[in-house]
C-alpha cells in the first residue's frame, strides 16, 4: 500500500480513535458485515462509519456485487503536514480522554448499582436516623459483580502481544453465547509504561 498525504477531511476522521479500529479491521478486504462480526459491533454502526471513511478516501471499494461492497484500507502510512500535526495529536488525545470518561461513568454506575444503592442499605430498626451497613450482605459479591483488576508486569513485546491476543480470543469465545443472562461489558486496556499503581511516565 502507498503512503497517503492526508487532507483536512481525512485528518478530521482520524482524530476519532475508532477510525483506527475500522481501518485496522479492513487492512484485508471485507464487507461491512464481515467487519461488524469481527469487531462484535452492530452492523448498522459499522456500515455508517465505513461509508464515512470511504467518502473521505480512507477506504476504497475493491469488489462490488449487487448492493454488497467489499472495502479495504487505502494506505498503511499517512503523511501529516507539520503545521497540522500538533493540532491533530491534541484532538486525538481529547477523543481518547472522552472515551475513557464514558467508560469511567459506566463503571461507577455499575458499582453504585451493585453496592451503594437500596435495597443494600436498610434503616436501623432502633433509630430511624441511621441506616445499617452489613458487610456480610452489602459487600458480598452479587450475582453480577463489577470487577476492577489492575496489574503491572514486566513483559517482552512478544509476551505483551500474546497476552492481548489471548484475552481477545477469550472474549470472542463468549461474545455469541446463546445463554440467557445480563448484558456485561468487558474493557481490556493495556499499554506499555506505568499505570496508577506506581505513578506514571
Amino acid at each position: 500500500m502507498e503512503r497517503l498525504t492526508l487532507n483536512q477531511a481525512q485528518l478530521e476522521q482520524l482524530s476519532n480513535i475508532m477510525t483506527f479500529v475500522f481501518l485496522g479491521a479492513l487492512q484485508d478486504a471485507k464487507t461491512p458485515s464481515e467487519a461488524a462480526k469481527m469487531l462484535n459491533l452492530p452492523a448498522n454502526t459499522v456500515h455508517y462509519h465505513v461509508n464515512r471513511l470511504a467518502d473521505v478516501g480512507l477506504l476504497k471499494v475493491v469488489n462490488e456485487q449487487g448492493r454488497s461492497k467489499t472495502y479495504q484500507t487505502v494506505a498503511m502510512h499517512f503523511r501529516i503536514a507539520k503545521d497540522e500535526h500538533t493540532r491533530f495529536c491534541q484532538k486525538l488525545t481529547q477523543d481518547i480522554s472522552g472515551q475513557l470518561k464514558k467508560l469511567e461513568r459506566r463503571f461507577i454506575e455499575a458499582t453504585e448499582k451493585a453496592h451503594l444503592n437500596p435495597p443494600n442499605y436498610i434503616e436501623d430498626p432502633h433509630d430511624s436516623n441511621y441506616v445499617l451497613l452489613d458487610l456480610e450482605n452489602n459487600f458480598k459479591a452479587p450475582r453480577y459483580e463489577s470487577v476492577f483488576h489492575l496489574l503491572e508486569v514486566t513483559l517482552s513485546q512478544e509476551q505483551y502481544l500474546t497476552i492481548n491476543q489471548k484475552l481477545a480470543d477469550l472474549l470472542n469465545e463468549v461474545k455469541d453465547s446463546p445463554e440467557k443472562g445480563e448484558i456485561c461489558t468487558f474493557a481490556l486496556i493495556s499499554f506499555p509504561g506505568r499505570g496508577m499503581m506506581n505513578g506514571s511516565h
